[in-house]
C-alpha cells in the first residue's frame, strides 16, 4: 500500500464544514471592518461638509450685514438731518431766551418722532438679521413686503423701481416654513438684480436705463411660485447652468459666489421646494417654488 493514508469520508466532510465556517467568520469580520471604515469615512465627510456649509452661511451673513448697514444708513440720513436742523433751532431759541412755547413743543415732538422712526428702523433690521429657526405658518407676501420696505431705499438711490404684485387671496399666500429664510433669499435676489442693472448701465456707457425689478406671486396647482424679474441684461448661456454652484460668481472680486447656492439649499428643504434661473427678453428671472 505504500505511504498513502486513507481519510474516512466523514472526516473530509467535517474538515470542509470547519473551513466553510472559518471562511464565513472571516468574511463577516471583513464586512464589519469595511462597514465601520465606510461609516467613519462618511462621518468624516459629513463633518467636513457641515463645517463647509457653516462657513458659507457665515460668509453670506457678512454679505447680508453689509446690505443691512447700507439700508440703515440710507434710512437714517433724512431723520438725522431733520434732528440736526430742529435741534439747532431749539438751541438758538433757548440761548436767546426768545421762544414760543407751542413752537418749542412742536419742535420737540418732531424730534421725538424722528428718534422713534430711527428706533423702529433698527428694531426692524434686528429682527431680520436674527437667526430664527422656528417653523411656522406665515404670509409670503407680507414677508417680501417687509424686505422691500427695508431695502427699497438702496434700490431708489440707484434709480431702480421695485414693483410687487399678486392677485391671490391672503389664504392662498400662507406657507409653512421660516419667514426669515424667505426674506434672506428675497434680499439676495434683489441685490443681485441691483448689481446686474448697474453693470448693464456701465456697459451702456451710463446711458439712461430705468432699472426695474418686478416680484410676482402666482399659484400653480399645489405650489406657490415667487417670481423675481429684472432688466439687467440677463445671464450668458454658459453661466446659467452654474449659477447655483458654490463660489461661482460673475461679479469678479466683488462677488462671493455663495448667495444663490445658499438660497437654493434653503428652499430645497421646503415641501416641493425648488429654484430655477432663466433669461427673459431684458434680463434674468428667478422662480422660487414652495409647496402649499
Amino acid at each position: 500500500m505504500g505511504n498513502n493514508i486513507i481519510v474516512p469520508e466523514f472526516f473530509k466532510k467535517r474538515e470542509g464544514n470547519i473551513l466553510n465556517k472559518l471562511l464565513k467568520i472571516l468574511k463577516n469580520k471583513l464586512m464589519i471592518f469595511k462597514n465601520k471604515k465606510i461609516k467613519n469615512l462618511l462621518a468624516e465627510e459629513t463633518k467636513h461638509r457641515m463645517e463647509g456649509e457653516r462657513l458659507l452661511m457665515q460668509r453670506n451673513k457678512s454679505s447680508e450685514m453689509g446690505n443691512i448697514m447700507d439700508a440703515i444708513i440710507h434710512q437714517w440720513k433724512h431723520p438725522l438731518s431733520t434732528l440736526f436742523f430742529v435741534a439747532g433751532i431749539v438751541k438758538d431759541d433757548l440761548e436767546k431766551d426768545e421762544f414760543n412755547r407751542e413752537e418749542l413743543l412742536s419742535n420737540v415732538t418732531l424730534m421725538l418722532e424722528q428718534i422713534q422712526f430711527m428706533t423702529d428702523t433698527v428694531n426692524m433690521f434686528q429682527n431680520f438679521f436674527k437667526n430664527k429657526q422656528d417653523i411656522e405658518r406665515f404670509d409670503v407676501a407680507a414677508a417680501i413686503n417687509d424686505v422691500l420696505s427695508m431695502f427699497s431705499c438702496i434700490l431708489k438711490q440707484n434709480s431702480i423701481d421695485a414693483r410687487f404684485e399678486t392677485n391671490l387671496e391672503k389664504d392662498d399666500l400662507i406657507v409653512t416654513g421660516n419667514p426669515n429664510e424667505i426674506q434672506q433669499i428675497a434680499l439676495n435676489l434683489l441685490m443681485n438684480s441691483k448689481d446686474a442693472i448697474l453693470n448693464r448701465r456701465k456697459n451702456l456707457n451710463n446711458q439712461i436705463l430705468e432699472g426695474l425689478v418686478t416680484i410676482e406671486i402666482k399659484k400653480e396647482e399645489r405650489n406657490l411660485n415667487i417670481i423675481f424679474t429684472d432688466n439687467g441684461g440677463g445671464m450668458p448661456k454658459n453661466v446659467i447652468s452654474h449659477i447655483f454652484d458654490p463660489y461661482f460668481t460673475t461679479k469678479n472680486i466683488d462677488g462671493t459666489g455663495i448667495g444663490l447656492y445658499i438660497s437654493k439649499q434653503i428652499i430645497s428643504k421646503y415641501k416641493n421646494g425648488g429654484m430655477i434661473a432663466r433669461n427673459t427678453e431684458n434680463g434674468a428671472q428667478f422662480v422660487i417654488s414652495i409647496g402649499l
